[in-house]
């Protein structure tokens, strides 16, 4: 009777430090719930922010797509009307020329000639002048081409920001979904509370021989309970998984997918038990 006692007054210890341990995971539970109520709505703002940033980004290149294509018509009609007026004046002067070589041969007979050559002389230098100009025109073409391929820079610029900020608040976004993973199943473990005691001295020896899984890099608490539950206590364990393995083990671990192979549990554990261990696998 006395044994039934104690071990009586044993269990409602136990139970009375559970109970303990389950109302501060309840507090815990109920301060996490709050903390993730308020990221959530950080998480919208972030993506409603993130569909502005878009969306303006969009209009602006909308925009700079029009005034390129403006831009490069307007460039192409130039060049063409300027190489039209450049043939037509080529073509003029090579006449003037005629003209003039023919007036000077005239004006040794008529004094007439002399200003029809004169004349000739100020139509030629007007026309060489035009033709300058018009050469300034085309020599300015490449400066244009040259701001038009700097707005195209910049443009690729603020689209290469955009895209890096995207990416980090994906990540940022996929971190606190893995958060809140963890946080829902510890809140149906604290529900469903169980207290175990144990009756065999053999379990308590093979719990204490068990390596701490939670050393290996991206493994945490939940993580090593679910391990656990499927038969990896060991480091060894983990670190001689072959690809059939990662695959059978990522498929349980539902939730938590993908995170075997991005967060190298594999390597991390032959680290970790060459530690322990003091030998390579």
């Amino acid at each position: 009777m006395r044994i039934r006692e104690q071990e009586s007054q044993g269990l409602r210890a136990e139970l009375s430090i559970a109970s303990t341990k389950i109302a501060s995971l309840q507090t815990e539970l109920s301060t996490l719930a709050t903390t993730i109520k308020t990221r959530d709505g950080w998480i919208t703002e972030m993506e409603q922010q993130q569909k502005e940033i878009q969306a303006d980004l969009d209009a602006r290149i909308s925009e700079l797509d029009e005034l390129k294509a403006e831009t490069d018509c307007e460039i192409d009609k130039l060049k063409m009307q300027l190489e039209t007026a450049n043939s037509a004046q080529l073509a003029e002067l090579e006449t003037l020329k005629v003209r003039i070589a023919e007036a000077e041969g005239a004006a040794k007979l008529e004094k007439k000639a002399q200003g029809d050559l004169a004349s000739l002389r100020a139509s030629f230098d007007a026309q060489a002048e035009n033709l300058a100009g018009a050469n300034l025109q085309l020599q300015q073409l490449p400066s244009l081409k040259e701001k038009l391929q700097e707005r195209e820079s910049a443009v690729a610029e603020l689209e290469r920001k955009q895209q890096a900020m995207i990416k980090e608040h994906e990540t940022q976004i996929a971190q606190l979904k893995v958060r809140i993973t963890e946080l829902e199943f510890l809140a149906r473990e604290v529900k469903e509370p169980t207290v175990k005691v144990s009756s065999s001295p053999t379990t308590s020896a093979e719990n204490k021989d068990r390596d701490d899984l939670k050393k290996v890099f991206g493994i945490g608490p939940v993580l090593e309970k679910l391990l656990n539950q499927h038969g990896i206590y060991w480091f060894h364990q983990i670190a001689k998984w072959e690809p059939e393995d990662v695959q059978r083990y990522d498929n349980l671990l539902e939730n938590f997918r993908g995170r075997i192979e991005r967060e190298g549990w594999i390597a991390s554990a032959r680290e970790e038990y060459q530690k322990k261990y003091g030998e390579s696998l």
